[in-house]
């Protein structure tokens, strides 16, 4: 897969214009720092709190979260639990389980930290070139959709609508008129970029 830093920072280039202001991202939350941790130590986190959140129930991705956090030293009988559990698990107990889990952590799964969260994981994978920023773009979209336009996914949102205004020829109706028919990707890889500082 094509990595997006090597997209718009070849050799020989010098680096690209700024595209996105710093208000375009001024009003994302600082990250809760203990979550921070456990992201940058098993990054699949943003994923299952996320998943959690819009309750999903049990699945795949938590039985791979509960195995990483054991191979990273975050051993809790909850989590050691969890990695024996099978995937018809009700969803009684898994909510009880997954709450034993957030005490033992020292993490507040009760607020939206979770949405934040994982709209900095997206950031992260559109950075490290495992997807598209227009991919990325996309599927925070959806999770405006699926949250009911959640704060954390409402500007990409209106973005993304821009984007597609644009692609038909058409004028921006939310952005600042920075992004252009011609640099939709890169000035998308740029507001991720910028989301991702923000939170250093």
């Amino acid at each position: 897969m094509q990595n997006n830093t090597n997209l718009f920072k070849r050799q020989g280039e010098s680096a690209p214009k700024e595209l996105v202001a710093d208000r375009m991202v001024a009003w994302y939350p600082k990250s809760n720092e203990r979550i921070k941790v456990l992201i940058q130590k098993v990054p699949l986190t943003s994923q299952v709190m996320f998943d959690y959140k819009q309750q999903k129930g049990i699945s795949k991705d938590w039985k791979c979260w509960a195995l990483e956090m054991l191979e990273n030293g975050m051993e809790t009988p909850g989590i050691v639990q969890f990695a024996g559990e099978d995937l018809n698990m009700n969803i009684f107990e898994f909510n009880s389980l997954v709450c034993t889990i957030s005490q033992e952590l020292g993490i507040d799964l009760s607020n939206d930290d979770a949405y934040y969260q994982y709209a900095l994981g997206i950031a992260h994978q559109v950075v490290n070139g495992e997807i598209s920023s227009e991919k990325g773009f996309k599927i925070l979209y959806q999770a405006a959709i699926d949250t009911n336009y959640h704060e954390a996914f409402r500007n990409v949102y209106y973005l993304e609508d821009d984007a597609e205004l644009l692609r038909d020829g058409f004028y921006c109706m939310y952005g600042d008129g920075s992004m252009r028919k011609e640099n939709i990707e890169e000035w998308m890889y740029q507001y991720f970029e910028k989301l991702i500082k923000i939170n250093e």
